[in-house]
């Protein structure tokens, strides 16, 4: 301990019993307090103002201005935390001009950290002329106190008469109920018939802000504001002591407390009104029970239920993504949720939905591109792991206070979802697991779709195969056996050399099959390895174009090139070629006679991007989502004279995507628009 302390002083047996009196009678004051320290920072020029009272191993801030967290909120520091223990030690005004330079004050906390420089406090005593705490004001800086300040400050002292003259009030016999209901967990309160707080235990003080104006603390200026259970503001009438005090009894009502800057609290309040023995009304009491912690259950209980039928009404997790935010927002109490989710193709995160409150309008800032491992929502994404973030300062909504983030885990990352709080939560830990509760939810709805989807494409991809063992390659091996027949059993004559050649075209769209499903097959299992080179795209695409036009002549098909002179990316030369290849076959091959084939090359940022557009036969509408579905072929030529396997798109769209690319496909009258989009540096070097 300080050595400018005096323990003897402190630890004085009536002192102390003092110091609880004043304790007691303080709560239903607390705004006075307040208000007193603020005058008596203002009527000095100082930053701060504290009134406390000094115990025997700690010191209670009754008032406090200008002082930081975390006093301002426990209001008890140890002995060594401020000199008003010395001033209660010496009894008389403390004038300190630089407590840096005196070994006295070398040890207290306040000094070391540098908060407090300057300081002047003033004893405050009881009745009996005890004293029990300190009023003082303090400056970070050296400073020359004048005698005018002093006398300022000891008059300021005076105002806090009234604070200790309530402790008589307090004495036996009723220091016992006191000292009991102050120690209760439970907040509580109680007014007399004028509405004015006569009792406020220190649970009820924490829980509720009285005002600092100096004013008599009533039941209608409390300074947290009062909401009922679903979040409607109480008009001051309207709150459970004043009903009480009216004379209606409240019994388990929910109440919202919000003190400012504070994280909401939900309660069950029980109040009722005091009669004297002639049952003529002499006041109110109130009782609060917190169940913050069940509401909230509650709310998530509720939350499990939205999502499960927004999942269930979506055909994917992309329609429901909306509703999902608004959901978890909902359960939380907090104005901004966003689910993003993984496009695993072009390897980035996209909004899939979000939801914020009326009065916060989604910005940029918050809505703009998420990178790897950068920012709130990047980094889950990076490391797949819960985020709670304790302070947000974005400028387009300081009223954003906080962030948590947590990763959708399906078939792998799935997705993350991201919350805004507009309050400083402390319950981090309960609301990280409830909100991984629903974000497990919606990963096994992912992989239910995806399990499904395999499933489903597992039976299509059978069907499509006896389809293709059906016709692709029974017709060709009957015309190979039945002309083989022929060769073998007669001579040969003129019309063996077209014999010859039905068997060598059939044979040869078997190996091609074969040869496709023999591809397809390695490089969705990753044997087919790419050999990576620096290519010029336009080259490959020229050339492509050139093997075409033989095909597109002979259907008088224009082909117009829209092409840089250069345009190099990191790329597989050989399955680049296929690519191009297998996109200008089909549009030449499914575009009518006379039609035009349009291929446009561009580079956009660091994207390659090729366009082919034919003005062909198209694809129904009901058809296009299988298109890259192994085997399909659409029913407008499935039955027609223009053959195919089914597999060329989807060989193509593994090669894009093993170079970390993305294919698309735009519909429109005539034809189709196929684009690929692939980066110019290869991810994996």
């Amino acid at each position: 301990m300080a050595g400018a302390i005096d323990g003897a002083v402190l630890t004085g047996t009536q002192r102390l019993a003092a110091v609880r009196r004043v304790e007691l009678a303080i709560p239903a004051h607390s705004g006075r307090a307040d208000w007193i320290a603020r005058l008596a920072a203002q009527a000095v020029g100082a930053p701060m103002g504290m009134l406390t009272l000094v115990g025997g191993e700690d010191v209670h801030f009754a008032g406090c201005f200008g002082i930081g967290e975390p006093l301002t909120s426990t209001r008890r520091a140890p002995l060594t935390e401020s000199l008003c223990p010395v001033v209660v030690s010496v009894d008389s005004p403390l004038v300190v001009q630089d407590a840096t330079g005196s070994p006295d004050y070398a040890d207290f906390r306040t000094v070391r950290r540098g908060a407090v420089r300057a300081y002047l406090g003033v004893p405050l005593r009881d009745r009996d002329g005890r004293a029990v705490g300190a009023l003082a004001v303090a400056d970070t800086g050296e400073r020359r106190w004048t005698d005018d300040e002093l006398i300022a400050l000891l008059r300021t002292a005076e105002l806090a008469a009234p604070l200790l003259d309530a402790a008589e009030h307090t004495r036996s016999p009723g220091d016992f109920l006191h000292a009991v209901i102050d120690n209760m967990h439970s907040p509580v309160a109680a007014c007399d018939q004028r509405g004015t707080l006569i009792l406020m235990n220190q649970a009820m003080h924490q829980a509720i802000a009285l005002p600092d104006d100096g004013r008599q603390a009533d039941i209608y200026n409390l300074g947290a504001a009062l909401h009922s259970g679903d979040g409607v503001r109480l008009a001051p009438g309207d709150t459970p002591l004043a009903r009480a005090l009216a004379g209606q009894p409240v019994r388990d009502l929910d109440v919202i407390i919000k003190p400012p800057g504070a994280p909401a609290r939900t309660y069950l309040a029980n109040a009722t009104p005091i009669r004297d023995e002639n049952h003529q009304a002499a006041g109110a009491v109130v009782v609060l029970h917190e169940v913050t912690r069940q509401r909230r259950a509650e709310r998530f209980r509720a939350c499990e239920l939205r999502v499960a039928e927004a999942l269930a009404s979506a055909k994917t997790l992309l329609d429901a993504a909306p509703a999902l935010a608004e959901a978890v927002a909902a359960a939380l109490a907090w104005p901004y949720a966003q689910l993003w989710l993984v496009d695993a193709v072009a390897d980035k995160l996209h909004l899939a939905g979000q939801w914020a409150a009326a009065d916060l309008s989604p910005g940029a800032s918050l809505t703009g591109p998420v990178f790897r491992g950068q920012g709130i929502t990047g980094s889950v994404w990076a490391d797949g792991k819960a985020l709670w973030v304790p302070s947000v300062r974005d400028a387009r909504h300081p009223r954003l206070c906080a962030a948590l983030a947590v990763p959708v885990h399906g078939s792998g990352l799935v997705g993350v979802l991201t919350c805004f709080a507009d309050t400083h939560e402390q319950d981090r830990a309960d609301l990280t697991d409830a909100v991984q509760a629903v974000s497990s939810q919606i990963g096994r709805f992912a992989t239910h779709r995806h399990t499904a989807g395999l499933a489903a494409q597992l039976d299509r991809t059978r069907d499509d195969f006896i389809t293709l063992v059906g016709h692709q390659l029974r017709t060709p091996l009957t015309s190979i056996l039945a002309y083989s027949e022929l060769l073998l059993d007669g001579p040969t004559d003129e019309h063996t050399p077209r014999m010859l050649e039905v068997v060598h075209r059939n044979a040869s769209t078997l190996t091609a099959v074969v040869d496709d499903l023999l591809d397809l097959a390695a490089l969705q299992s990753g044997h087919a390895t790419l050999c990576l080179s620096e290519v010029n795209l336009s080259t490959i695409v020229t050339a492509a174009t050139d093997a075409a036009r033989p095909a597109a002549d002979t259907r008088q098909l224009r082909i117009d090139l829209d092409l840089p002179d250069e345009l190099v990316i990191e790329a597989d030369p050989h399955r680049l070629r296929q690519v191009v290849d297998n996109l200008v076959s089909n549009a030449v091959k499914y575009s009518r006679d006379g039609g035009t084939v349009t291929l446009r090359l561009a580079h956009r940022h660091d994207t390659a991007e090729l366009s082919v557009a034919d003005t062909g036969i198209g694809i129904p509408t009901e058809e296009r989502d299988k298109l890259f579905t192994r085997f399909f072929r659409a029913g407008n030529v499935r039955h027609g004279t223009i053959p195919g396997t089914g597999l060329g798109l989807v060989i193509t769209q593994t090669i894009v995507e093993a170079h970390h690319g993305g294919i698309t496909l735009d519909h429109h009258d005539p034809g189709i628009t196929v684009t690929v989009r692939l980066p110019r540096h290869h991810p994996a070097r």
